[in-house]
């Protein structure tokens, strides 16, 4: 099998499964299907300019002409894994919508106390406080992703077919099932959760608090919107980071990866166990992925080689 048809396959059940459980509950508010197309476009505008400034070097005579010689194919593959990778998130925002129509915040308490348990006293007050380069690169995380995404899909390092699928993995089986199993808010949702004030010391950046806020306000009209809903166990902003650390690895990877985790715990987002659930997660479904790709099925056309 290679990555394409797997991915397909996986994103398309994860789909089938949000249509259900909203069918079941009654929820009708459509995911942001436009914004997360336009999100997914802008790559592949990008890389076709750059396809085709790069083949017009040199020939400024009768470039329409040269044009229609070029081979788009690159583009066309492209376009596929930025249209997987587009509903992904959506399946992604829809069920995490659901959360609260299915299950309270149940997970904090327990999440909490076993991070204290272990450190001794919450993780947060190990760490420094926040500052903004810190919420900066906390924010743009989003941008990483993608362009890490982007950068292995046309890559052609070592375990290429293996990385792309392993990240529908990472996303669809720790976030959009993931996030069910222990539903939690996390540190910076605790007051509003009704927890009481544990974590309210935490110094929080004026952004992240106006994000918050935005995400705490569709959290409690059952409302859907781009990058929307609540969920910290387990962390995907720290489970895509060690993808990324796990498909490049280069010390830029493994840097980025501690940023992030311990970004995400100054910034009061998740505790440290989240983050640590991500990383492991992210491993497992990097072997999970080699060993699906190996399977004898039919194969699509967006790969260009099988996992070995």
């Amino acid at each position: 099998m290679n990555w394409a048809g797997a991915a397909f396959l996986f994103v398309v059940t994860q789909l089938i499964v949000a249509s259900l459980m909203a069918l079941n509950l009654g929820f009708y508010e459509p995911p942001p299907v436009e914004k997360y197309f336009a999100t997914a476009l802008i790559p592949v505008v990008g890389y076709a300019v750059w396809m085709t400034l790069w083949n017009l070097r040199g020939r400024p005579d009768r470039p329409l002409r040269h044009l229609s010689t070029i081979d788009w194919t690159p583009l066309a593959r492209l376009t596929g894994a930025m249209a997987l990778v587009w509903l992904q998130f959506v399946a992604l925002t829809w069920m995490k919508a659901m959360i609260p129509l299915v299950t309270p915040m149940w997970a904090d308490y327990p999440l909490a106390d076993l991070e204290a348990a272990i450190l001794g006293q919450d993780a947060w007050r190990l760490l420094p406080p926040p500052n903004r380069p810190l919420e900066f690169i906390y924010l743009t995380w989003p941008l990483v992703v993608c362009g890490s995404f982007v950068a292995v899909f046309l890559g052609r390092r070592a375990h290429r077919e293996q990385a792309l699928f392993a990240f529908f993995l990472t996303v669809g089986l720790l976030g959009v099932f993931g996030q069910y199993l222990l539903p939690s808010g996390g540190p910076i949702f605790w007051e509003r959760l009704g927890y009481g004030d544990r974590f309210a010391a935490i110094e929080i950046p004026n952004r992240t608090w106006t994000a918050a806020a935005r995400l705490w306000s569709a959290y409690q009209g059952h409302a859907i919107s781009f990058a929307s809903g609540i969920s910290a166990f387990p962390s995907i902003h720290v489970a895509t980071t060690a993808w990324i650390a796990i498909s490049f690895r280069h010390w830029l990877g493994y840097a980025y990866l501690a940023v992030i985790f311990f970004g995400s715990i100054i910034l009061g987002w998740h505790y440290a166990i989240d983050g640590v659930a991500g990383i492991a997660g992210a491993l497992i479904c990097y072997a999970f992925a080699k060993a699906i790709l190996r399977l004898p099925v039919p194969q699509f056309g967006l790969s260009r080689d099988r996992v070995t």
